[in-house]
C-alpha cells in the first residue's frame, strides 16, 4: 500500500526540474547569442511604435497615416511601452520580453501536465521535445511575435481542455463558454492565423453540445465583428496587409514566391515534422482511448498545419516559424493521450516506430531536406536532431509498464539530453559586440547585401525623402523620418491590394532612393528594369542582391559625398 501512495504522489508531481531545465537553456542561448540580428521584419515593431509615441498613431509613414502592416496587434500594443522605456535598446528589451513569454508557456505546460496526471519524468521528456528544440528555444532572437503567440496559445488551449463532460452548473458551462471565446480573440490579436487553433478545438469538442457551440460562436463572432470593424475604421484595412502579401491567390506575386519557395517550403515542413513526430504518434495512440480532447487538439493540429502548407507564400519561415504554433496542441494532446498510449503500446512497437523516425531524420538530414547548419537565421544543426532522438529512447523506456530507468535516473537523462542539444546550437561565450539598436541595424545591414549604400543615403542625402525597397526593415530605423515605400505592400494598402503598375506611382513619387526588390521578386525586378521611371536614376550600387539607385539630379553630391567600397565603375 505504501509504495502504491508514493506511486500516485509521483504521478501528481509537476516536472519542474524539466521546467527549470527548459529555462535555463533558454536564458544560456539567450545570452550566449544576445548580439545575434533579430529578422528584418522585427524593426517594424519600433518605427511604429515611435510615431504612435510622437503622436501620429500606428503608421509607418507620418505623411499616408496608420496602416495594417504589424500581423501582431498585441505585440504592436507591447513595443509601444518597450520603445517608450528604452528608446535605445529596443531589440535587447523585446528579446527580453519574448523570454518572459516563453517561461510561460513552459509554466502553462507543466502545470497542464501535473493536471493530466502525467507522471514528471514522462511530461519533462514530453515537454522537451515540444519546446527543448531550436524551433521554440531561439524565436526569442527573432524579434518576432512567435514566442509571445505560444504562451497566449498555451493559455487558451488548457482552458479548452479544461472542459467536463458534465459541468457542476449551466452557469460553470457558460463561464467556460466565453472564456474560450475572449481567450480565441486574444490569440487572432497576437497571431491571426494562430485562432484557428483554438477555434477549431473548441468546435471539434462541443460539436455535440449545441448550445455551447451557439454561444461560443455567437461571442466570437461578435468579438471579431468588432475588431475588424475596429481595424477597417483606423487602418482601412479589417485584415493585416500580410494576409493579402503571404496568402495563395490573394498575393500579388503569388506565382514567383510560390515558385521560388516551394523548396523551402518542404524543408520547413519536414524541419517541423522531424521535431514534432513523436508527438503526434503518442496523441494518435492516445486518441484511440475515447478522450474528445485528444482528438480535438490533433485535428486542429493537422488543420493548421494543412493551411500553413497549401495557402500561405512563405517569406522568411525560417527554422519551421510558419508552423511552429501547432507544436502547443500537439504537445497537450500527446499528454492528454499518455496513460492510453502506454496501456495500448507494446514496447516493440515503440521501437519500430523510433527506428523509422530516426532513419527518416539521417536521411532528410544527409539529403538537404530539413534545415541544417549553424547559421544565426536558420541553422538548426545535427546534434538538436540528435538530442530528440535520445528524448525518443526515454520515451520508448517510460512507455513500458516497468520503466529500466528510474524516474530520478530518466529525469537526469533527458536534462543532459536537453543540455547536449543546446550546446551544439551556441558556443558558451558572452557577447561582447555592442547591444543598442544602431549596433543591432548595422550588424543586421552587413550580414546581406540588400541593403548596401544605406547608410551612406542616410549620410550624405539630407531628407526627409522617399526611398522604395521590399525589404524595408532596417531602413525604416535608420532613415526615420523618410517615407520609406514597401515594394511588396505589407505597409501599403494600394499596393498591397491593387498592385499598380510601377511606373504609375514612381513617377508620382519620384523618391531619391530606390533599391531594387529582391531577386525573389522576378517580374516586379523585370517591370522596374523596363519602367520609365528608372531612366530618371543613376545606378550607385552594382554588386548587391538589391541594387541601389539614386535619383540622378542627386546623383553628383551623392557621389561626392559616399565612402563607401561599392562604386560603380
Amino acid at each position: 500500500m505504501r509504495a502504491r501512495g508514493e506511486l500516485e504522489v509521483e504521478r501528481a508531481r509537476p516536472a519542474w526540474r524539466h521546467a527549470v531545465a527548459l529555462v535555463a537553456a533558454l536564458v544560456y542561448l539567450l545570452l550566449t547569442g544576445l548580439a545575434a540580428s533579430p529578422y528584418d521584419d522585427s524593426f517594424f515593431f519600433k518605427r511604429i511604435a515611435l510615431h504612435f509615441l510622437a503622436g501620429h498613431g500606428f503608421s509607418w509613414n507620418v505623411a499616408d497615416g496608420p496602416v495594417h502592416g504589424l500581423t501582431s496587434q498585441l505585440f504592436g500594443l507591447l513595443a509601444v511601452p518597450l520603445t517608450w522605456l528604452w528608446p535605445n535598446h529596443f531589440v535587447l528589451a523585446s528579446k527580453l520580453c519574448l523570454a518572459a513569454s516563453f517561461a510561460v508557456l513552459v509554466a502553462v505546460s507543466v502545470r497542464f501536465a501535473a493536471r493530466a496526471a502525467v507522471p514528471a519524468p514522462a511530461a519533462g521528456v514530453l515537454l522537451l521535445l515540444a519546446f527543448g528544440t531550436p524551433l521554440a528555444l531561439l524565436e526569442p532572437h527573432t524579434g518576432m511575435e512567435t514566442s509571445l503567440c505560444l504562451a497566449v496559445l498555451a493559455v487558451a488551449l488548457a482552458q479548452i481542455a479544461a472542459f467536463r463532460e458534465r459541468a457542476s452548473s449551466p452557469r460553470e458551462s457558460a463561464g467556460y463558454d466565453v472564456r474560450c471565446a475572449l481567450l480565441t480573440a486574444l490569440v487572432y490579436t497576437c497571431r491571426p492565423d494562430a485562432a484557428l487553433l483554438p477555434a477549431l478545438s473548441f468546435v471539434v469538442l462541443q460539436r455535440r453540445n449545441r448550445v455551447s457551440l451557439l454561444r461560443y460562436g455567437g461571442l466570437l463572432a461578435v468579438l471579431m465583428a468588432g475588431l475588424w470593424a475596429l481595424f477597417h475604421a483606423y487602418y482601412g484595412s479589417a485584415l493585416p496587409l500580410s494576409f493579402y502579401a503571404k496568402t495563395a491567390g490573394l498575393s500579388a506575386f503569388d506565382s514567383e514566391l510560390r515558385q521560388a519557395g516551394v523548396p523551402g517550403k518542404i524543408q520547413h515542413l519536414l524541419t517541423f515534422s522531424a521535431f514534432s513526430a513523436p508527438l503526434a504518434w503518442l496523441a494518435l495512440r492516445g486518441a484511440r482511448g475515447g478522450d474528445a480532447r485528444v482528438r480535438a487538439l490533433l485535428g486542429a493540429s493537422a488543420a493548421f498545419v494543412a493551411y500553413q502548407a497549401l495557402l500561405t507564400d512563405e517569406i522568411m519561415g525560417y527554422r519551421a516559424r510558419f508552423y511552429l504554433p501547432a507544436i502547443v496542441p500537439l504537445a497537450f494532446a500527446a499528454l492528454l493521450g499518455w496513460q492510453q498510449a502506454r496501456a495500448r503500446t507494446q514496447p516493440a512497437a515503440a521501437f519500430r516506430a523510433w527506428l523509422v523516425w530516426a532513419a527518416g531524420i539521417f536521411l532528410a538530414y544527409a539529403l538537404g531536406g530539413v534545415e541544417r547548419g549553424r547559421s544565426a537565421l536558420e541553422g538548426v544543426p545535427f546534434g538538436a536532431y540528435a538530442a530528440a532522438l535520445v528524448l525518443g529512447v526515454l520515451l520508448c523506456d517510460g512507455l513500458r509498464q516497468t520503466p529500466r530507468l528510474s524516474a530520478r535516473g530518466a529525469t537526469w537523462a533527458s536534462i543532459g539530453a536537453l543540455a547536449f542539444g543546446a550546446a551544439c546550437l551556441q558556443a558558451p561565450r558572452l557577447p561582447h559586440a555592442p547591444l543598442a539598436d544602431d549596433a543591432f541595424l548595422r550588424r543586421a545591414s552587413a550580414e546581406v547585401t540588400t541593403t548596401r549604400g544605406l547608410f551612406e543615403v542616410a549620410r550624405c542625402i539630407a531628407g526627409p525623402e522617399t526611398l522604395y525597397h521590399s525589404e524595408i526593415g532596417v531602413p525604416g530605423l535608420v532613415l526615420p523620418d523618410w517615407r520609406v515605400v514597401d515594394l511588396v505592400g505589407l505597409m501599403s494598402n494600394e499596393l498591397a491590394r491593387h498592385r499598380p503598375p510601377f511606373d504609375e506611382y514612381c513617377l508620382r513619387d519620384r523618391p531619391a532612393v530606390l533599391f531594387l526588390p529582391h531577386k525573389n521578386y522576378r517580374a516586379l525586378n523585370a517591370e522596374i528594369r523596363k519602367s520609365a521611371c528608372l531612366r530618371e536614376y543613376t545606378l550607385a550600387v552594382q554588386d548587391s542582391s538589391s541594387p541601389l539607385y539614386i535619383r540622378s539630379d542627386l546623383s553628383p553630391a551623392f557621389n561626392a559625398c559616399r565612402r563607401d567600397a561599392w562604386r560603380v565603375p
